[in-house]
């Protein structure tokens, strides 16, 4: 089976792994770069245009995840997560490392400085839904917005968005 055959096929354990890895990059940094405790909670409802709620630093984020193998042009992000407070999104652009025993991940980030919402959405324009209906007619999907990827910032690793995410570490958040 191809790479791209078991991306498709098996595309909702791809997902779980690629949250767990960042999860785990994230908490890593925070426990040992950062010396600060961090809280992850998991949003069991996807209606609120967020995956998970991270709260690090004093500062709670909403944070949509998007993930890819290759470019995209555009995302779909929820127009519900521009009404949280610190709402971002953040794509992981994921592939093997140089063994192909383990994912490497490049992340880019979208949203407002730290404990500010997301940037103006009213710009972006409403996305289809990815299938047809019976006419072969793609709706529109109220509620998602077509984000272009060239709006999102690359980011150097898990440490600078880990900065980006909940601002510079703090003194007295230490262990």
């Amino acid at each position: 089976m191809t790479s791209q055959d078991q991306n498709y096929r098996y595309s909702t354990i791809r997902e779980q792994m690629i949250e767990h890895l960042f999860i785990s990059e994230l908490m890593q940094e925070a426990w040992f770069g950062r010396k600060q405790p961090i809280e992850v909670l998991r949003s069991e409802v996807d209606l609120w245009g967020y995956d998970l709620a991270i709260e690090c630093n004093g500062i709670l984020r909403h944070i949509q995840l998007k993930s890819s193998v290759a470019e995209r042009q555009r995302f779909s992000v929820s127009a519900i997560l521009g009404t949280k407070p610190s709402g971002c999104v953040v794509w992981i652009k994921m592939g093997p490392d140089s063994t192909c025993r383990r994912a490497h991940a490049d992340y880019f980030f979208w949203g407002g400085e730290v404990g500010k919402p997301l940037p103006k959405l009213s710009s972006f324009r409403v996305t289809k839904h990815t299938r047809a209906n019976s006419l072969g007619k793609k709706a529109e999907r109220p509620g998602h917005l077509a984000v272009p990827a060239s709006r999102f910032e690359s980011v150097s690793g898990i440490q600078e968005l880990a900065n980006r995410l909940f601002g510079p570490p703090r003194e007295e958040f230490t262990f």
